[in-house]
């Protein structure tokens, strides 16, 4: 298992420019993590050079690039939204390869009013399903995550998985995530763990605000129960939430790792 982080904890003060993206790299490699996501959020007017220089940052504190983290939405009808979204995914492989990584975060998208589910769900598969050879000639491999808003449910999640019908797509697991349908997120692992590329480790409270990694109601320990018995050897990336403070970042970290170790 190798540690990483996307610090959600500190998003309101990178997107409101009070804290740069390599100041949060500096703190992750101090903290003594492995590695760190690269969120396409922080590549603020996309070029190669950006992507490339937010790589390099990683690199000089001693970090890896975990994953390209970016966002996609199948679901409409249109076929210039869909064309759109086609490149944003294309985008983000080509991001990954510049960054150093071989893993793509991908999700389904939102909901469409007037549009059946089941359509909905076989739209976003069928744009997924598209972007894997482009990935694949890349040497790239595209991680899909119980996000929200469509991938909530396992029932959903699970069911564009059967449509897509292809195991090049992985999957990114989000801890936390199922609990916005009311389900828990030993609904989904038992089923889709020997896929499991990569993770984010994320904690709730009931009331479903992200607090600390390891201080909330999910099921932790379970969790890395499930993913120790396929040899998950990945990254345990931890979305950490609670105070937008280092504090949060070191107590979650010392939670992830004990509870690892614990896992038996």
């Amino acid at each position: 298992m190798k540690l990483g982080a996307i610090p959600i904890l500190y998003f309101d003060k990178v997107f409101r420019g009070e804290m740069l993206p390599e100041s949060w790299y500096a703190e992750a490699a101090e903290v003594g993590l492995d590695g760190v996501e690269l969120y396409d959020s922080f590549v603020v007017e996309w070029s190669e050079e950006s992507v490339v220089g937010q790589a390099e940052a990683i690199r000089e504190v001693g970090l890896e690039v975990s994953m390209y983290t970016t966002y996609c939405d199948f679901a409409p009808r249109d076929p210039a939204l869909r064309a759109a979204q086609r490149e944003q995914v294309l985008r983000g492989i080509r991001s990954a390869v510049l960054a150093g990584t071989n893993i793509v975060r991908v999700v389904a998208g939102s909901w469409v009013a007037d549009q059946e589910r089941e359509e909905t769900l076989g739209l976003v598969a069928e744009g997924l399903r598209e972007c894997l050879d482009a990935a694949e000639e890349q040497g790239v491999v595209l991680a899909f995550e119980d996000h929200p808003v469509i991938g909530t449910d396992p029932r959903d999640f699970l069911r564009i998985l059967e449509l897509v019908d292809d195991e090049r797509l992985k999957i990114n697991l989000d801890t936390s995530n199922p609990m916005e349908s009311g389900a828990s997120v030993l609904d989904l692992l038992p089923q889709v763990a020997p896929r499991v590329v990569h993770m984010h480790a994320s904690d709730r409270a009931a009331d479903l605000t992200h607090v600390v990694t390891g201080t909330g109601v999910v099921p932790l320990a379970e969790v890395f129960w499930h993913l120790k018995s396929v040899d998950y050897s990945g990254y345990v990336s931890m979305e950490i939430g609670g105070p937008p403070e280092r504090a949060s970042v070191e107590a979650s970290a010392a939670n992830v790792r004990r509870l690892w170790a614990e896992a038996q």
